[in-house]
């Protein structure tokens, strides 16, 4: 909102017409809170399941937040976008990048954002958790389940509202004349705005290419301001290690088309080993690297300066060498 109101502050001043009506229906966004929280336990793997509340509207969304947290070498699945909400639609759906705690568990965190389609009473169903205790994903999973959770979805209507009467409409000449003058302004002023910045920024309807910055340009104007930011003269070997390969798995998942932010490095190598896109060279190069970033980040090793240097070499040739096979419609073989 606030980059909204400086461009049209500094473009055209009639807009602020505009912006006063869109800023009086707008809120600043606040942190949820969960008013449920239940804990499950399956030996080495347990998991957090929190709930925005269980009692809404129908005009407002549920936001569910799962934990899972387990020894550092299993392999996780957590409940997809596709899984069975019941009465409840997947509005959108966030997966923070694992961490690995100072016991050595792995912690994957993934929040849902529910929609409920009509007022009654519901049963959010069982999620599944799926893990590999040996951490090869042949192998068929262990499961475990959370329970069911009721919720209750509201209507906006009052009673007496539920089967509401129709009614006439109030003519334009019942409205008062300042209030009427008063919504004839604010549209002229949102019209106004809306042709010239139509206009000025040549807004078309698709017919237009919008021009994309290459996944592999972006990784490396990225890996070019990390490298600007005095990490490594500061002794801060693990945010840089963090940091480097969050851009080389960016770089792999944006580029290339394979999860890798979400994915430990044990997990996301099974998946590079099972892709076709990675030849066996670019597989051999990824292995030695992150379990080098690992150590670093996790085991708290301080690296040599030859080794940082061929680390930091190896991101950048791997970048660089796959650069091709990111471009859109290539599926070949790196």
């Amino acid at each position: 909102m606030r980059l909204f109101a400086e461009r049209i502050l500094s473009k055209w001043p009639l807009a602020i017409f505009a912006l006063a009506l869109l800023s009086s229906c707008s809120s600043e966004k606040q942190g949820t809170s969960f008013e449920l929280s239940k804990t499950y336990d399956s030996g080495a793997v347990s998991a957090v399941l929190e709930l925005s509340s269980q009692e809404i509207s129908v005009a407002e969304f549920l936001e569910l937040r799962l934990t899972v947290t387990a020894p550092k070498d299993y392999l996780l699945q957590v409940p997809e976008p596709e899984s069975d909400f019941g009465e409840f639609s997947l509005a959108d759906y966030f997966v923070e990048q694992d961490l690995i705690t100072l016991d050595a568990q792995l912690k994957r965190e993934v929040t849902y954002l529910l929609e409920p389609f009509l007022s009654g009473d519901y049963v959010l169903p069982p999620l599944e958790i799926d893990y590999w205790p040996s951490g090869n994903a042949v192998s068929p999973p262990k499961r475990f389940k959370t329970k069911e959770i009721p919720v209750t979805v509201s209507s906006v209507l009052s009673p007496e509202e539920t089967s509401p009467e129709l009614r006439d409409i109030a003519s334009i000449g019942e409205l008062p004349v300042s209030h009427l003058l008063r919504w004839i302004a604010v549209l002229a002023a949102l019209l106004l705005s809306a042709a010239y910045f139509l206009k000025k920024d040549k807004i078309v309807s698709g017919d237009e290419d919008i021009p994309v910055t290459p996944a592999h340009v972006l990784a490396l104007r990225e890996l070019e301001e990390l490298l600007g930011k005095g990490m490594i003269a500061r002794g801060e070997f693990s945010a840089f290690h963090a940091e480097l390969t969050s851009i080389l798995r960016r770089y792999i998942e944006n580029g290339l088309g394979l999860r890798a932010l979400s994915r430990t490095t044990l997990e996301f190598m099974a998946a590079v080993d099972e892709d076709a896109v990675f030849s066996e060279k670019h597989k051999a190069t990824l292995q030695p690297f992150l379990n080098h970033c690992d150590l670093v980040k996790f085991a708290g090793i301080t690296p040599e300066s030859d080794s940082i240097e061929q680390t930091i070499k190896t991101c950048r040739g791997f970048i660089e060498n796959t650069s091709g096979a990111a471009a859109p419609g290539n599926g070949g073989e790196l």
